[in-house]
């Protein structure tokens, strides 16, 4: 027997893994090798869409009302076209008429409020997940209106471009959002909103009061939040404390960190410390002046660690609760391993950033004989004792510590190695 025709007679789990793992082109081929594979192959194929400009939408939408099953197969469709020139009526009718064909669809992300308003009359009854484009204005609350079924909004309005005076719309599903303040205002009361993104307006004094106040209005607790904020004001740190006390998740990210602040991130990392005893569910924290997924630079990793770590300790002791603080970069993340124990970043992953936060933890443990017992385990574990002790020899008696480096192990653990510098 030829191996086609032992292929569609395996599993169908399998099958389907076989179809993930193939391109457009693949997938087209083994569509003409069985009916089973057929129907596999054109569920891959139509289950997730995501068009980039106007061609190759109209051929996308074209090839589908062309093929009256694939628009029932579409589950995700992601339409990232920018486009800011009008757009003729016939390409508008050909979109319309492709979308009512994709009745199964769950997620749909439109990023251009030109191709909005073409989606904006069309009703996808199972859609669970939207990103709706900037500025909207008016058309985008009958279109939530009638999708009641959507747990997770993603709202890019452009600030003040939502009508006056705001209407709301009440999400019965709606457990994440994600948008202006504005926005928010619009959508987060009366809705069961826990999981919660805001943007806040690029000025200065910003009216925090109003939206905290739509944010209290949800029906469910908010546990987690993440702000962009263009300048360190204390005021958000006091709203958080009054409207949301058991947060569990904080995120507060300024993109031009102090250069508009009428306080320096310090000062407004002190307002957040004396904030701290007041939220007793937060878990963990982020504040930082760009996005905690970016990588940091190796040669500052030591000196912010050094400037942070006595912070964090003090944090660690006013929120029982806390396990995470991120003041820089996501991989020099603080974690507590124990109650009175803070690690920088993870010491089993295997990346240069990882053997910095090491490489600075052990010399730090060597020249702080005050730390808890627990840090000089974790020293002899990940520096080996032969190693840590002539850390600990050269730091009682005053000496710089001498250059080593650290080898990777099997196990994940490391070890420090002298050699390097002989």
């Amino acid at each position: 027997m030829t191996p086609n025709k032992r292929l569609p007679d395996l599993p169908t789990e399998l099958l389907h893994l076989i179809s993930s793992d193939l391109d457009l082109k693949e997938n087209l081929s083994l569509c003409r090798v069985a009916r089973r594979l057929h129907a596999i192959c054109l569920e891959r194929i139509y289950g997730s869409l995501t068009l980039e400009n106007l061609p190759k939408i109209l051929r996308a939408c074209k090839t589908i009302l062309s093929r009256p099953e694939a628009g029932s197969l579409v589950r995700e469709l992601r339409i990232v076209c920018h486009t800011k020139h009008a757009v003729f009526e016939k390409f508008y009718n050909i979109l319309q008429s492709a979308l009512r064909q994709m009745t199964n669809l769950r997620i749909l992300h439109v990023w251009s409020p030109k191709l909005f308003g073409a989606v904006a009359s069309i009703d996808f009854p199972k859609l669970r997940e939207c990103t709706l484009p900037g500025p909207s204005g008016s058309t985008c609350f009958p279109f939530l209106r009638r999708h009641p079924t959507i747990t997770c909004l993603y709202m890019i309005a452009e600030e003040d471009s939502l009508p006056s005076p705001h209407p709301t719309v009440v999400m019965p599903e709606l457990y994440r959002f994600e948008g202006t303040d504005e926005a928010a205002r619009c959508i987060v009361p009366g809705s069961p909103v826990s999981l919660l993104g805001i943007v806040w307006p690029a000025r200065e004094n910003v009216d925090f009061l109003r939206g905290f106040e739509s944010i209290a209005a949800s029906t469910s607790e908010v546990i987690h939040l993440s702000t962009l904020i263009y300048s360190w004001d204390p005021a958000l740190v006091v709203h958080v404390r009054k409207y949301i006390p058991n947060i569990q998740h904080l995120q507060i990210m300024n993109p031009l960190g102090s250069l508009t602040a009428p306080i320096s991130e310090n000062d407004f990392l002190t307002t957040v410390e004396i904030t701290l005893r007041s939220l007793p569910c937060l878990i963990g924290i982020v504040i930082a002046e760009t996005s905690f997924h970016r990588s940091f630079p190796i040669d500052l990793i030591a000196s912010a660690l050094e400037s942070q770590f006595d912070l964090v300790r003090r944090w660690g002791d006013f929120c029982p609760t806390l396990l995470s603080v991120c003041l820089s970069s996501e991989k020099t993340t603080w974690h507590r391993v124990v109650d009175d124990m803070w690690f920088p970043g993870n010491p089993l992953l295997d990346c240069a950033e990882s053997l910095e936060c090491i490489k600075w933890l052990l010399g730090r443990i060597a020249r702080s004989p005050d730390l808890p017992a627990i840090y000089r385990s974790f020293a002899r574990y990940f520096g080996g004792s032969a190693g840590f002790s002539l850390l600990e020899e050269a730091a009682k008696r005053d000496e710089d510590l001498p250059p080593f480096d650290l080898v990777r192990l099997e196990d994940g653990r490391t070890v420090i190695d002298f050699s390097y510098n002989l």
